[in-house]
């Protein structure tokens, strides 16, 4: 589906970016936690996960919720709105006073500003939109291998398998490049030249 041909395109920009915000969040999550559950780089002794379950009852990616690194308060839901909530607190956490990393609003924006941006130049195509995790788990896969000096196996074969499934469906035409290179081709016809 080519962009221009919906109606308020401007919505399905803004609904993009949105997703693109709680996208940037959930890749904050994933990069600060998934190395302590697979016990990757400084984790590696497990000493971190091992502490993180006998306080909380379990560790993973949805538990427990967001908590202050420095007091340990669980952050309400409306202060872990992305982006809204870092610039709600000013940068700090509502309990303790302590400062919150920028780099997570960063990141939530640069998602943000990647997702709309994609959504505004390419449209809305099959295909194309598989870029959209494949953006979040390419982050996710250097973030780790940064931190750790290690790759997690399952992120990279879920970015291996959702190229695989982009070239695949761009080859049967649910992509706005496949489109674009028939019409291309058309223009370019012998038959029209002397």
């Amino acid at each position: 589906m080519n962009l221009p041909l919906i109606s308020n395109s401007w919505l399905v920009i803004v609904w993009f970016g949105l997703l693109g915000l709680c996208m940037g969040s959930f890749v904050n999550v994933v990069s600060h936690r998934l190395p302590i559950i697979r016990k990757l780089g400084p984790n590696e002794d497990g000493n971190q996960l091992q502490k993180l379950v006998e306080k909380h009852g379990k560790y993973t990616l949805s538990y427990p919720r967001s908590l202050c690194p420095c007091c340990d308060t669980k952050i309400k839901t409306h202060h872990n709105i992305p982006l809204l909530g870092w610039l709600l607190l000013r940068g700090r956490c509502n309990a303790c006073g302590s400062s919150i990393s920028i780099k997570y609003p960063v990141t939530e924006l640069l998602f943000g500003a990647a997702f709309a941006g994609y959504v505004a130049f390419e449209g809305v195509w099959l295909a194309g939109l598989i870029s959209l995790p494949m953006m979040a788990i390419a982050y996710c896969l250097l973030v780790i291998r940064l931190q750790t000096k290690r790759v997690v196996g399952p992120l990279a074969l879920a970015y291996v398998v959702a190229f695989v499934a982009q070239v695949t469906l761009t080859q049967f035409g649910y992509s706005a490049y496949s489109r674009s290179e028939e019409h291309t081709s058309e223009l370019q016809s012998p038959c029209g030249s002397r």
